[in-house]
This record gives structure tokens, C-alpha cells and sequence, in this order.
């Protein structure tokens, strides 16, 4: 195309001029080749240099391997189902790490994964599994699980002093326990125990773990305006 990129979905020998090919392609491989252009007294390898997903002019940009002094090898530890931009280089300075003579570029895709593993155990590609209570996590063609909360939308419940928050039988159960007895009110010479309601002064109020929480009902309001 314009930016000089050659594509291919499998094997077989591009139009470049370097002939920048694909003779296998697998789920994390992909086995190159392409023309001998490297000058007769070069001394250093071939550099392969590759990225994912998208190109970029910029050579500093990609990843790079050197790959001995043929004009084949095996790019291997690939994403599974992913596109790769490939091009392969000479070194002009390799102490410098100056690139020279590049390859056309070719984009070709690996082979999506049947499968992702998790504790051992293969799950095929489409399946959920959760981790834990935590994670809810589905396995894609890359072979990788894609996660996220699986209690998010439920939440934690919030929890007053002297309560703590335990799992229930099932995920995101979520229940309250308390401790028994907590600490009691003391009001006007009259103890209430924490978790009692009681009635003081035309309030409703409710002794939590030593601390009185009150709040006026509608008639008491009434009768205070009324009073005023």
C-alpha cells in the first residue's frame, strides 16, 4: 500500500523487494524468510523488528531480535490472535545502534488460541471462570483471560463500629456480623443496651455501642413549633 506495507493472512511470498515472507504461521510462531541482502563482509545479524496491532514510521518504536546471519528464522513468544507489522534490518552501526538497509514491511495476524489456562486446568475460548470471588474473567483467542470485578456491581456493604463484614455461601453474599451485647447507653440514670430503640424527650432514638443516635418524629416537630 502507500506506506509501503505488504499484507498477509498466511503463507506466502509477498511482492517486495526483499521478498519478505511467512512460510508458517502458528498460535505464538511465525517462521520467516526473506532475500540475502546483507553486503558479503557484514558482520552482525539480522535484526527482526516487529510490533502489534499498529504501524509506526518510527523505527525506535518497535520491538527488535537479532536473529543470526540467514535470511530465515522463527519470531517466536507471539501474541496469540494478534496482528503483527514485521520488517527485517541490517545493522549500519551496531555499536551505535544504528539500523541500516530495512525490508518491506508485511502485517500478518497469528493464529487464534483454542484455549487459556488457569490453575492448570484449559478453558476453551468463549468461557467464563471466576478467581476467587474477586475476578470474573472470560477467555479470549489471544489465550489470555480478560477480567473484571465480579462483586463491582454489588458492593460492599457499609458497616457500623463493632461490626465487620463476612462472605456469605455464594459470591458477592456479602452479610453483617456484630458482636452480642456491644457497649450499652447510659441516659438520665436509665441504661439501654447497644441496638435498643427508646423514646426520650418526643425522640426516637436508638443506643449504638455506647453512643445515642436521635432524630424528631413529625408530631414532636409540631408540637416544638407550637411550643415557640
Amino acid at each position: 500500500d502507500e506506506r509501503g506495507i505488504a499484507v498477509t493472512t498466511g503463507q506466502g511470498k509477498c511482492k517486495g523487494d526483499f521478498q519478505l515472507n511467512v512460510t508458517s504461521r502458528g498460535e505464538q510462531v511465525l517462521d520467516l524468510e526473506w532475500l540475502n541482502f546483507a553486503p558479503g563482509d557484514y558482520r552482525y545479524e539480522y535484526v527482526v523488528l516487529y510490533r502489534e496491532d499498529t504501524y509506526h514510521p518510527d523505527p525506535s518504536q518497535w520491538s527488535l531480535r537479532e536473529m543470526g546471519n540467514i535470511p530465515r528464522c522463527s519470531l517466536e513468544q507471539l501474541r496469540p490472535a494478534t496482528v503483527h507489522f514485521i520488517r527485517v534490518a541490517i545493522w549500519e552501526d551496531a555499536r551505535a545502534g544504528t539500523l541500516g538497509k530495512m525490508t518491506e514491511t508485511i502485517a500478518v495476524k497469528t493464529r487464534r488460541s483454542e484455549f487459556c489456562f488457569h490453575l492448570g486446568e484449559a478453558h476453551e475460548v468463549g468461557e467464563w471462570v471466576t478467581n476467587d470471588c474477586e475476578e470474573s474473567c472470560e477467555c479470549l483467542a489471544t489465550g489470555q483471560f480478560q477480567c473484571s470485578p465480579l462483586c463491582e456491581m454489588h458492593g460492599v456493604p457499609d458497616v457500623e463500629e463493632g461490626c465487620h463484614v463476612i462472605p456469605g455461601e455464594e459470591c458477592c453474599d456479602f452479610k453483617v456480623s456484630c458482636s452480642v451485647g456491644g457497649v450499652p447507653c447510659l441516659v438520665d440514670n436509665s441504661t439501654y443496651p447497644h441496638g435498643a430503640e427508646f423514646e426520650h424527650s418526643c425522640r426516637q432514638c436508638t443506643c449504638i455501642h455506647g453512643q445515642v443516635e436521635c432524630h424528631f418524629p413529625e408530631e414532636c416537630e409540631e408540637m416544638e413549633a407550637s411550643v415557640h
